[in-house]
């Protein structure tokens, strides 16, 4: 553990001292505002803002409340809503000074505020950050057992947890490059909540959301985990989607994370990715948990087989995770300890040997 990681959160007093102070040294000089805590309280008091000198004194000084109310704070900022006409008192929280200058020059940005996300993020940081191969249905496949495997990074940013995320455009467009959704991770609840966007291709702006139960109560699944994504089809109806996908953590972080994102990143019929990066005998299993259509659906035999007896028909899609969380960790094992199985999250995985085996096939 570093000193950094020993170090409280910053207050949120602090916070808005810092951020308010920003704002009347770089532009209190163009509002006719002269310099010094005292004269700053004078300019407020001219404004007839519902705000006692105290309470402005306190919050330019970094000691007054750790909970100030939403009128509170649209008042601190009320001296610049000439300069800038949105600006909201919620963005005096922001605790990333990047953030918060990105806040005060762009007009696309919005903030939502995460319950204990200051308290929860270093831990959680500690647990999921890192590298990941994933691998559900894919959305543009040329038919419905199709797999996309993706690669997912989460790192930690100064406070700030973020994520990217990579995604292929078709099935076999040569020579294409593996694109990106970048964005947020957020602990809310039980859950682990990832909300990004990919905007690099013009039109064809999406939306990504990723979501996982926070299983820190289970050392057996730092290195697997199964959540449900969403977003839209890149291509066609655009229709949104949503699949079942499953998170291998890298048994080695890659040496250059962004070649391997584009070597690893792919779309194939299920048979041939799953059967080569888990073995055939885990083949089933691993569709099983990709497939995980609501209890009593109709399903292919050899996926009821592994249901078992079937249930009340459930109208909702629910991660099975009982399931999951029974089998998957051996089956990860399993598959780490063979020599044979040379997939993108093993040390043994070789890039130029999957594309000869795959020009063999």
């Amino acid at each position: 553990m570093t000193e950094t990681d020993k170090q409280p959160p910053e207050p949120i007093c602090k916070i808005i001292s810092r951020n308010l102070r920003h704002l009347f040294t770089a532009y209190g000089g163009t509002l006719g505002i002269p310099e010094g805590t005292s004269n700053i309280v004078n300019h407020y008091n001219k404004l007839n803002v519902e705000l006692s000198p105290t309470t402005i004194r306190g919050f330019l000084e970094g000691n007054a409340s750790n909970r100030p109310q939403e009128a509170t704070l649209n008042d601190l900022v009320f001296p610049f809503s000439k300069t800038f006409p949105r600006i909201e008192g919620s963005w005096l929280l922001t605790r990333d000074p990047k953030t918060f200058l990105e806040l005060l020059g762009k007009r696309n940005l919005v903030q939502i505020e995460v319950p204990s996300y200051d308290d929860r993020v270093p831990s959680l940081a500690k647990w999921i950050a890192g590298t990941y191969v994933a691998y559900r249905f894919a959305f543009e496949g040329e038919d419905d057992r199709d797999v996309s495997r993706e690669v997912l990074h989460i790192w930690l940013d100064g406070s700030v947890l973020r994520f990217r995320m990579s995604y292929w455009s078709r099935t076999s467009e040569p020579g294409q490059e593996a694109l990106e959704f970048l964005g947020l991770v957020l602990p809310v609840g039980q859950s682990i909540f990832f909300v990004g966007l990919s905007t690099n291709q013009a039109q064809r702006d999406r939306g990504r959301s990723l979501f996982l139960h926070d299983d820190r109560a289970h050392p057996k699944l730092r290195n697997c985990a199964l959540g449900l994504l969403s977003s839209t089809r890149l291509h066609g109806d655009w229709a949104p989607c949503v699949a079942c996908t499953l998170l291998i953590r890298m048994e080695k972080e890659p040496a250059n994370l962004t070649q391997f994102i584009q070597d690893a990143s792919l779309i194939d019929s299920s048979g041939t990715l799953l059967g080569t990066d888990f073995g055939e005998k885990h083949r089933l299993w691993i569709e099983a948990f990709l497939d995980n259509r609501p209890r009593g659906s109709i399903k292919e035999p050899a996926l009821a087989d592994l249901d078992g007896k079937p249930g009340i028909r459930e109208p909702v899609l629910r991660l099975n995770r009982g399931r999951f969380n029974e089998n998957m960790p051996g089956i990860l094992e399993d598959v780490m300890k063979d020599p044979s199985i040379r997939a993108p999250f093993k040390a043994n995985w070789n890039p130029s040997q999957q594309g000869a085996s795959e020009a063999e096939a």
